[in-house]
């Protein structure tokens, strides 16, 4: 039998095994996790330590894989990076595949201030986005979208849920005009 087979073995048949094996793949990946974005960053340990409202110390060990901390110390540390954290429940292979693709050297998520998706949220849309939004909608009317336009038919925006009346008038005037224009 060999020694991968033995482990499988061993994790089906204990949760205790489960448990340290598990306990070990988080800490060494939030550990990695944690000095790549350091690093990327061009922080030193002193640097994390204060904007965090940590000791330098308590940075130092949670960069070393196998360290235990809490999740409010990960919270109050990735915050002070400025970046967020997502905890969730996998099967062991999502967990080994993730650890698998993991690259310290290549791994540079973007801050709050940098990220576009999240940043870019805060403006109201343009009116191309809401009609990417209205066509992606599940109404129960005549709504049809094509890569340039979206026609909109005899819909209200109280038939459209989250839409405000003046947005969805506002698409139906742009996709009109550009009807109009030949777009």
């Amino acid at each position: 039998m060999s020694e991968k087979s033995q482990l499988i073995d061993k994790l089906i048949g204990n949760k205790n095994t489960r448990e340290a094996y598990i306990r070990s793949k988080v800490c060494t990946s939030v550990a990695s996790q944690l000095r790549a974005i350091r690093r990327r960053q061009e922080l030193t340990q002193e640097d994390l330590a204060e904007l965090s409202e940590m000791k330098q110390s308590r940075i130092s060990a949670m960069e070393r894989p196998g360290t235990r901390w809490n999740i409010e110390t990960l919270v109050r540390l990735v915050a002070a990076l400025r970046l967020g954290l997502v905890v969730k429940v996998v099967p062991f292979s999502g967990m080994l595949n993730w650890e698998n693709a993991f690259n310290q050297d290549t791994f540079d998520p973007a801050t709050i201030d940098d990220d576009a998706d999240f940043v870019g949220s805060k403006s109201e849309p343009h009116a191309t986005d809401i009609s990417v939004r209205v066509a992606s909608w599940n109404v129960n009317t005549n709504v049809s979208a094509t890569t340039t336009n979206v026609k909109l038919d005899n819909i209200t925006g109280s038939e459209i849920t989250g839409a405000p009346p003046m947005r969805v008038a506002e698409a139906g005037k742009m996709s009109q005009n550009q009807a109009a224009a030949g777009a």
